[in-house]
């Protein structure tokens, strides 16, 4: 039986906090680079900050999107050797991937994959949107049937391209795949999770209906919207906008964590900045962020 997700990222005492980039608290001086696809470096860094979760590395999406051919298959075979080698540790690691839309877009051109949407009528539009669907579904499968088998905590699908959609048009094209992805997880025994940047406040009610265990948001998408549409079992990873990190001081910072964990208050929640983090940030404002978090959780 799965661990329900939230019991996976509980680490008392304290908010669970997952730390989605930027500089490890303690200098790295370990073997290899510091580097996300270096798993020496990633478990460094997520246990120098007390992360609930290790971040596991994300392809490129020109590669990702090509799983057929030999960058792109070189790529996701370097993936799921980092992953395994993350599995190994024993620690709960994340599995990136990117979703069916962003690929799709990037196999067709976003330009002309949007306008097939939007005027499917059109021959030539509708079947270029239709052959970057397929092959978009077709790659996102790939990529997580490639690290599924290292037993990933969870696989996170980066879906940046799903708010530029709106809701009606996200339940014809993109629901069905992305259920077909849940499923992929489910049947390994792993939680999936859906990552948005941007604002995405429409595509909510669909997260539940495609089944995912949890919901990553970006700063311009409100926490109150999410505990709103949301089931109460599914945990929202967000909210922080990274840029914050650099233009804004301490005090600041821990205000904002303070505020994302009252308003989530009973519900299940992983305080995160919203997207990865610059490797070049002061550490002491990221450390204001994640205590403060972890302290309100008290």
């Amino acid at each position: 039986m799965t661990v329900p997700l939230l019991d996976l990222a509980v680490k008392a005492p304290g908010r669970p906090v997952f730390v989605t980039g930027g500089p490890p608290r303690t200098p790295f001086a370990g073997q290899g680079r510091a580097r996300w696809d270096n798993p020496a470096f990633s478990l460094h860094h997520a246990k120098s900050w007390g992360s609930a979760f290790v971040l596991g590395p994300m392809a490129p999406l020109a590669p990702a999107a090509l799983p057929g051919e030999p960058a792109g298959e070189r790529f996701l075979g370097r993936q799921a050797a980092t992953a395994a080698e993350l599995g190994r540790s024993g620690l709960p690691f994340v599995a990136q991937i990117w979703g069916p839309l962003t690929l799709a877009s990037t196999r067709v051109g976003l330009t002309g994959f949007l306008e097939g949407l939007a005027f499917p009528d059109s021959a030539a539009l509708g079947d270029m949107a239709t052959e970057g669907l397929t092959a978009g579904t077709d790659a996102a499968i790939a990529a997580a049937r490639a690290v599924l088998g290292t037993a990933p905590a969870i696989l996170w699908v980066a879906e940046p391209l799903a708010v530029l959609l709106g809701q009606e048009m996200l339940e014809r094209v993109w629901v069905a795949p992305m259920r077909r992805l849940v499923a992929e997880a489910r049947a390994a025994g792993v939680h999936p999770v859906i990552h948005m940047s941007g604002a995405a406040t429409h595509v909510l009610p669909l997260i539940d209906r495609i089944g995912a265990s949890g919901v990553s948001l970006t700063a311009d998408t409100p926490l109150a919207a999410a505990r709103e549409a949301l089931a109460s079992h599914t945990v929202v990873f967000g909210n922080l906008d990274s840029m914050r990190l650099l233009d804004r001081d301490a005090e600041w910072l821990a205000a904002a964590a303070r505020e994302m964990v009252a308003v989530m208050r009973g519900r299940p929640f992983v305080a995160t900045p919203g997207s990865a983090l610059p490797d070049h940030l002061e550490v002491d404002r990221l450390a204001a962020f994640v205590d403060a978090a972890r302290d309100a959780g008290e």
